[in-house]
């Protein structure tokens, strides 16, 4: 038993110890839906522009993925637990950039507590953007449009009628949050090309 428990603590060891150390997370929410394999590529393309958060030499994108098949003949047990896994993230967890698509976004916000997950495009777009490409909830612009994008494109991630939206989350070390809250807008912005 204890030969068994120490193996186990160091295994455990060893994998956060080698585990990559992310500097963003971009989470695509849609109905497209990807194989676990299919996601390495596009993840391993967005690294490319992707800021150095954790200032360890490396940039290194997550890129997370909630796909809801439109099929009704899918377990609605397993879209419920989906949806619940995706609340909690954009709750509680350190993912910044979120890339949804419309028909999932709209379904989304029929909730008006949701409103208020998602910063104002104002507050973190370097440039204006047109009105008829962005998206309103609870009277705010929340979403920018990605229709023929061509870095998400390039990598492989759905764009059409797909928008891009950030959200803020505080954290207690407040240094930290403020360092990843940046680099998730700027790196927001390069997607949009700014």
């Amino acid at each position: 038993v204890a030969a068994f428990i120490i193996i186990a603590l160091l295994a455990t060891l060893i994998g956060k110890l080698t585990a990559p150390k992310y500097d963003l997370t971009l989470t695509y929410v849609g109905y497209t839906e990807f194989m676990d394999s299919y996601i390495e590529s596009p993840q391993k393309g967005l690294s490319v522009d992707c800021p150095d958060t954790n200032k360890n030499g490396e940039s290194l994108l997550n890129l997370s993925v909630f796909s809801f098949p439109e099929d009704e003949s899918i377990d609605p047990e397993y879209t419920m637990a989906m949806l619940t896994k995706l609340t909690l993230t954009i709750g509680e967890e350190e993912a910044y950039i979120y890339v949804v698509e419309k028909d999932f976004l709209d379904n989304y916000m029929l909730s008006e507590s949701n409103h208020s997950s998602f910063a104002k495009v104002s507050d973190w777009c370097n440039m204006p953007v047109a009105p008829d490409k962005t998206l309103e909830y609870g009277g705010n612009a929340v979403a920018v449009s990605l229709d023929e994008n061509d870095m998400l494109r390039k990598a492989g991630v759905p764009t059409d009628n797909t928008y891009l939206l950030v959200r803020y989350a505080p954290r207690k070390d407040q240094k930290e949050q403020e360092n990843a809250y940046k680099s998730a807008v700027e790196y927001a912005n390069t997607i949009l090309g700014y």
